[in-house]
């Protein structure tokens, strides 16, 4: 399967044509002569959904990549520092974090270099930009990333919360509900009372958007409150059946939908669409819930697994413990 193209928005594509041989000279650098990193960010979901202009490039390394080793102080013969100063950048190190910031144009635009796990496990793929084979973030990993820090509700992040409600929905209900119900509605509460400040905030930041995609800013918080609240699930089943595991979802805002995995593809999906970390505090967790689903798939027994509604969960069992179901082989 040929891998999509994605072209960046102006801004981010020039910013990436201009450092992105000299970034991955530099990560080879200092990982034995391979560079291994993926895009994500608000580019990569402007390249995807074409919804507004994007200045930054967001890329993530693995997180015991020794991106300290860029910075002068700690590598002598370290080039990173001085060559983004060539091009422009003024490069700055926060070794907790262990993240590179460089600021390009008076901080219009703006490199962060981050050595992190995607907090989804699964879902980036390969892309073709500017005619070279990437790796970018899947959208679902990217929005719950924004989830992540909507404590402080930028209007870029709420405007691409509203835009996954309309373009991408899977992807916000995976990373919806790869958080608690709890923690989505605080957030969505948090955007409904900032709404007045992300307004001020969208007449600063958010350009380049087409008039079908504009959004009045003063209903910004709200619509996006809206967005996340319609995305958390009502319904959540998982099911064995004829060797393979059925996983069935609803939401607020659409019934319920079915999706058949193969076993050994299992692993790979529960993380890619958040259900993994949606099912891990409940029950036994996500592991032993998806250990026996597989083993009743080798098994071809037809078992209910896991069953929760808007209010809990409801059912779940393994091969040596359940809640409201016999555990192991028995029939329900």
């Amino acid at each position: 399967m040929t891998p999509p193209t994605l072209t960046l928005p102006p801004a981010a594509e020039t910013l990436w044509q201009a450092i992105g041989e000299t970034v991955r000279e530099e990560l080879r650098s200092i990982s034995d002569g391979h560079t291994q990193y993926a895009i994500g960010g608000g580019s990569i979901l402007a390249a995807r959904w074409k919804h507004r202009e994007s200045y930054d490039i967001d890329l993530v390394v693995q997180p015991d990549t020794p991106l300290g080793m860029l910075a002068e102080a700690n590598n002598p013969a370290a080039q990173f520092e001085a060559r983004m100063r060539t091009l422009g950048g003024k490069p700055a190190f926060f070794p907790m974090a262990r993240l590179w910031t460089v600021s390009f144009d008076e901080g219009e635009r703006k490199l962060d270099l981050w050595a992190t796990a995607p907090l989804l496990g699964a879902g980036q793929r390969a892309c073709t930009i500017d005619g070279r084979l990437e790796t970018a973030l899947s959208s679902a990993q990217i929005l719950r990333g924004k989830l992540e820090r909507a404590e402080e509700p930028l209007a870029r992040d709420v405007f691409d919360i509203i835009k996954a409600n309309e373009k991408e929905p899977g992807a916000l209900e995976a990373a919806v509900n790869a958080i608690s119900r709890e923690a989505a509605e605080s957030i969505a509460q948090n955007y409904h009372w900032a709404a007045p400040t992300i307004a001020a905030d969208a007449d600063r930041v958010l350009r380049g958007i087409r008039e079908h995609e504009r959004v009045e800013p003063r209903q910004l918080g709200n619509r996006a409150a809206h967005a996340i609240g319609s995305a958390l699930y009502t319904t959540c089943r998982i099911h064995t059946r004829n060797g393979a595991i059925e996983v069935t979802t609803a939401t607020n805002v659409r019934g319920e939908e079915t999706i058949r995995i193969e076993p050994n593809n299992a692993q790979r999906h529960f993380e890619a669409t958040g259900l993994s970390a949606h099912l891990q505090p409940k029950g036994p967790g996500a592991k032993a819930l998806l250990n026996y689903a597989r083993t009743a798939c080798r098994q071809r027994r037809d078992r209910v697994v896991f069953e929760a509604d808007a209010d809990g969960v409801k059912a779940w069992r393994t091969a040596t413990a359940g809640m409201n179901l016999t555990p192991g082989n028995a029939a329900d």
